[in-house]
């Protein structure tokens, strides 16, 4: 499995990134502290892996407030792990959130972020699960798909949504796309009433 990961990456990302992955990934498993520097997409939100007890402490000075876990195989308050806010939307690795844990974690970042928090959304590795998790959030702020990876690719040049994951993400737009259509005809049609009336 190894191997085909590190054959996939190469082919698909190249050497560079690549190594860097390889780096990135075996410090933060040694460390169980995530680099600030590959984490901080935006200056309150962070993407990055599974932190133990030094990584929570290291994420507590970065001021996070709060976190988004995207494990099934881990849940953060069995362990000590949380902070004053902390939102489970357990994922499979490598399969998609439901597009109702999407709009909750959504919810959960706008709350958070609306109370002047800072927010850390993790998976195992933060390669696919948590990426995507927050691609929905810049989605819900007006973003493209496209645009949405690339910010986080800027930052997290080493992540890798799945297929199903990209799926999920082109029907969440779809839907954030309706809604605000649908926000934006609202007034229109009460302005028609009101001169109608």
């Amino acid at each position: 499995m190894g191997l085909e990961i590190i054959a996939y990456r190469l082919r698909n990302q190249g050497l560079a990134t690549t190594l860097l992955w390889l780096y990135v990934r075996g410090i933060d498993f040694i460390r169980g502290i995530p680099f600030q520097r590959y984490c901080q997409i935006t200056p309150v939100l962070y993407v990055g892996p599974q932190y133990r007890k030094s990584g929570k402490q290291a994420l507590e000075r970065w001021g996070i407030t709060g976190s988004i876990n995207m494990r099934t195989e881990h849940d953060d308050a069995l362990h000590g792990l949380t902070f004053n806010h902390y939102c489970h939307l357990p994922t499979v690795d490598d399969q998609a959130p439901t597009l109702n844990q999407l709009e909750r974690g959504v919810e959960f970042i706008d709350k958070l972020l609306s109370d002047g928090g800072k927010v850390y959304i993790h998976c195992a590795g933060g390669i696919g699960r948590a990426p995507t998790m927050a691609a929905a959030y810049f989605i819900h702020q007006g973003m493209a798909l496209e645009e949405a990876i690339a910010l986080i690719k800027k930052t997290r040049p080493i992540i890798r949504i799945m297929p199903p994951q990209i799926e999920q993400l082109k029907r969440y737009e779809v839907l954030q796309c309706e809604i605000r259509d649908e926000s934006l005809e609202i007034p229109f049609r009460d302005r028609e009433t009101t001169r109608e009336g």
